[in-house]
């Protein structure tokens, strides 16, 4: 395993305990993501998954936040630094059933690692994002 790889199943622990969330740490190839990054999501069931994606990653000025919610319901998306301090809250509403799309403009952030925390019908997931200068 690489040393990447290791580090980010590191740090998604680390970020699991911060949050006080149990989650399952699903280790990926670097082929699969230019950053080792692990996905996590709590519930594996044959209804679609609560999915979290971005675009670009890195990202300078203004991310895009793509979601899809397997039902809906209230959604909570919030957005941590390196240390597990929440940075911003992004969405805390009611949400249908789908794909969405959110605009996050974090140019006012430091460059470095943050997590994107989504929640939503007792399912998170979590996901990390490199903000660049």
């Amino acid at each position: 395993m690489g040393k990447s790889i290791q580090l980010s199943m590191l740090l998604t622990f680390l970020v699991s305990q911060l949050f006080g969330q149990q989650t399952n740490m699903v280790a990926v190839s670097e082929e699969e993501s230019m950053w080792g990054e692990p996905s996590t999501t709590m519930d594996r069931s044959s209804r679609p998954s609560l999915e979290l994606g971005f675009a670009p990653n890195p990202f300078a000025g203004e991310i895009t936040v793509n979601l899809t919610l397997p039902e809906s319901g209230k959604v909570s998306l919030k957005v941590f630094d390196i240390l597990g301090q929440e940075v911003e809250t992004v969405a805390n509403e009611y949400m249908t059933e789908g794909p969405h799309t959110l605009k996050y403009l974090g140019s006012d952030l430091p460059a470095g690692r943050y997590y994107f925390h989504l929640s939503a019908g007792g399912k998170v997931v979590i996901k990390q994002v490199l903000k660049k200068n």
